[in-house]
Order: C-alpha cells, then sequence, then structure tokens
C-alpha cells in the first residue's frame, strides 16, 4: 500500500515550536485528544473524497490511447499529474485509517486492491511518478490545518 502518513512522521515534520505544541497535547485532557482524532476523521474524509475527484475528472494532459476491443479512449496522464482512471481500482481503494489520536495513515491499495498503486505514487524506472496522494494532501493543507484548530476550538469553548 501506498501511503501519506500525517502527524507522527511523514508528511508533516514538526517544527521545535510544534514538537512542543504535541507534547502539550499528549499532556492535556482527553477533550482535545478527542477533538484532536475527530478532526483525523474529518480529514481523513476531506482527502479520499480529494483524491476521488482528481482520479476522476482532474486536468489530464498524458497520451490518449483507445481500450483494447472498445472504441473507447483514455486520457493518461502525464508525470506530477494524479493518474487517471481507468478501471476504477485505483480510486475505489483509496482510504485512511485512524491510529490512536495522533496518527492518520492516508493511501491506495487497502486490502490487495491496486497492487500497483506504490509504483503510481513513485513511479518505476520506466515510468515517472503520478503522485495522488500528495497532489490531495498538498491542496487540501491549509484546510487541513483549519480543520484542526475548528474542532479544538468546538471542545474548548
Amino acid at each position: 500500500m501506498s501511503n501519506i502518513i500525517a502527524g507522527g512522521h511523514g508528511l508533516i515534520r514538526p517544527s521545535q515550536a510544534n514538537k512542543e505544541i504535541i507534547s502539550r497535547l499528549r499532556n492535556h485532557s482527553t477533550e482535545v485528544q478527542a477533538a484532536v482524532r475527530k478532526a483525523w476523521f474529518v480529514i481523513g474524509d476531506q482527502l479520499k473524497k480529494e483524491l476521488q475527484t482528481e482520479i476522476l475528472s482532474g486536468t489530464k494532459s498524458g497520451k490518449i490511447r483507445r481500450k483494447r476491443n472498445s472504441r473507447r479512449r483514455h486520457q493518461a496522464s502525464a508525470p506530477g499529474e494524479t493518474a487517471a482512471n481507468d478501471t476504477g481500482e485505483y480510486r475505489r481503494s483509496v482510504g485512511y485509517e485512524i491510529q490512536g489520536w495522533m496518527r492518520l495513515e492516508f493511501g491506495a491499495g487497502r486490502n490487495g486492491e491496486a497492487p500497483y498503486s506504490k509504483f503510481l505514487e513513485e513511479g518505476t524506472s520506466k515510468m515517472a511518478p503520478r503522485p495522488g496522494l500528495q497532489n490531495a494532501f498538498y491542496k487540501e493543507q491549509q484546510e487541513i490545518v483549519s480543520i484542526f484548530s475548528d474542532e479544538i476550538r468546538k471542545r474548548l469553548t
């Protein structure tokens, strides 16, 4: 499975100031922990929706080819773009998992579906990456910060 891990290790690398905030949160009430956990669920849903939308209808500028034994044409994605929908297997495999209150794993290729998702995300020696997970994450970054703020504010007021 190809994953982007937010919280703990992965794409979000805490600065010294953030490390202090995280350590304060660990010692904080279960109310704050519940708010962070709720925020992860909202963020997971948002990232999943964004990636699935981008797979289905995002801008694609790769080669156009005719599907085998069909008149249907397929617009491929170019390097750096989110992978284009072909069979729907990759899109259906997108999901997330919350671990405790400090970690969200967002990825594709869950439950053995779309085992090629890692190759799409990271590329191979013959194909440049189509980083859909990263594209969705970067596109939603501002919204992620807002979701955390909103959920914590709701719990503390």
